[in-house]
């Protein structure tokens, strides 16, 4: 257990820009006792699999992209098939209640 004095120390020595925030990666630094731009610049991923399946979700978000987009302008054309059949269907209904 750090006593105030101390928790201000630790807290003031991680801060590394100064802005009295602790963010992860200045915590991160201080707990693995590395440089700050090692860390930075450090390659967060070099397994192949894990790189396939990172290009194979990308490739399937893109091509949800496409279905939806292309999903969206059947919408908007059903909407105004749907708008023409009202405004025909009511056309109808008009002449029908004149022979009424």
């Amino acid at each position: 257990t750090l006593s105030v004095k101390d928790m201000r120390e630790f807290l003031r020595s991680v801060d590394i820009d100064f802005n009295k925030m602790v963010s992860l990666t200045e915590y991160l630094v201080s707990k693995y006792k590395v440089q700050w731009n090692v860390l930075v610049n450090k390659p967060q991923n070099t397994d192949k699999k894990a790189m396939q399946e990172r290009e194979d979700a990308k490739a399937a978000v893109e091509e949800a992209k496409a279905k939806a987009d292309v999903a969206m302008t059947d919408r908007k054309a059903a909407e105004a098939a749907e708008a023409e059949v009202k405004a025909a269907l009511a056309k109808v209904r008009a002449e029908e209640k004149k022979y009424k």
